[in-house]
This record gives structure tokens, C-alpha cells and sequence, in this order.
């Protein structure tokens, strides 16, 4: 066997690899818009997520909002948080809601608004 069978035989051994089709996802909160976190695991069921592409998930900002399916980015956007009651989050009690009560009945939690410019 010269050295040229010797290459057919081998490209003849080499498999094909296949392309695998990558997805970036983005998972966010539906109600806010805010991201969660980034993942390429299909895996992940039950979560609002989008499609993005490569440089978006290479990028993995978190100064962002999911609105109707694109992302807006908030770079020029004003933003302010505030606490609000709720069903869930941190319990407190009911005179100052600065104290942690792990037994108090009011429950407030901080949500952030953002308006572009």
C-alpha cells in the first residue's frame, strides 16, 4: 500500500460530521420584560423566552426589556425602583418596612419602572 491508497482509505474513514443547529435564548419575565438569564439549553420548558442571536448572547446585558418579542435596549431610558406591596416577597412589619418580620403580614417587594426618553 503506497501513501496515496493510504490517503483514500483514510478520507474514506473520516465520518461526516453534522451541523448542529445552536439556539441562543433569552428567558424573561413576561410580566416586567426583564431578563432572567441566558441559556442554549433547550431544556429549559415552562420559561418566556426569545431567540437571539450569537453577539447578542455573547454580550449577556441584563440593562435591557423584552417588549412584545425584541428586546429594547435602556441605555437612554430613566429607571426608578420603589417597593410595592405583593402576595410574595419579603415579609415586614406592618409599622416600618424597613424591619425584616419572618412572621409579619404585609409583603412588599421592589419593582423598577423604566421610561425611554
Amino acid at each position: 500500500m503506497d501513501i496515496v491508497d493510504f490517503a483514500k482509505l483514510f478520507n474514506q474513514s473520516i465520518i461526516e460530521q453534522k451541523q448542529v443547529d445552536i439556539e441562543y435564548r433569552l428567558y424573561y419575565n413576561k410580566e416586567t420584560g426583564e431578563p432572567l438569564f441566558y441559556s442554549m439549553d433547550a431544556q429549559t420548558e415552562g420559561e418566556d423566552y426569545i431567540n437571539i442571536s450569537k453577539e447578542q448572547y455573547d454580550e449577556g446585558r441584563y440593562d435591557l426589556v423584552v417588549r412584545n418579542g425584541t428586546i429594547e435596549n435602556l441605555i437612554d431610558a430613566v429607571s426608578w425602583s420603589k417597593l410595592v406591596p405583593s402576595d410574595s416577597g419579603i415579609s415586614c412589619r406592618a409599622d416600618n418596612v424597613m424591619i425584616v418580620d419572618a412572621e409579619g403580614d404585609k409583603k412588599w417587594v421592589l419593582k423598577t419602572y423604566y421610561q425611554k426618553q
